[in-house]
């Protein structure tokens, strides 16, 4: 738990810093899914996905997660449709 909160709280300077970079926002996207604080994935994957729409992959994956875990599975089976459309 110590690393983690180590590494949240970095990333979180981090995303002052650079609140558009696509690196920064999905490693704490990921780190959070990782956390359970799925509240914090939607909107730093969601950013991701805006930057960069075309290299998602897992992303797509994870941000389907956090919305089925937040209480919107109509915006989780829309994100995994669109990740599995891929293949």
């Amino acid at each position: 738990v110590g690393k983690t909160a180590d590494a949240i709280a970095f990333g979180e300077r981090a995303l002052k810093l650079r609140p558009q970079d696509l690196g920064v926002n999905l490693h704490m996207g990921a780190l959070f899914a990782h956390a359970h604080r799925f509240d914090r994935v939607i909107p730093l994957l969601s950013t991701a996905k805006q930057i960069h729409p075309d290299s998602l992959g897992m992303t797509q994956v994870l941000l389907g997660m956090a919305y089925a875990e937040t209480g919107d599975p109509g915006k989780a089976v829309e994100e995994l449709t669109e990740w599995m459309q891929r293949f």
